[in-house]
């Protein structure tokens, strides 16, 4: 398996934690 394709995988993976985390974040006012 090639590994470039895991690392964009992370990225997207990393990203939507991140949404995730950014939205709930901003309800408690603290942003990432």
């Amino acid at each position: 398996m090639p590994r470039a394709g895991d690392a964009e995988f992370e990225v997207v993976l990393s990203r939507l934690l991140a949404q995730q985390k950014g939205t709930i974040s901003a309800t408690n006012g603290a942003v990432q």
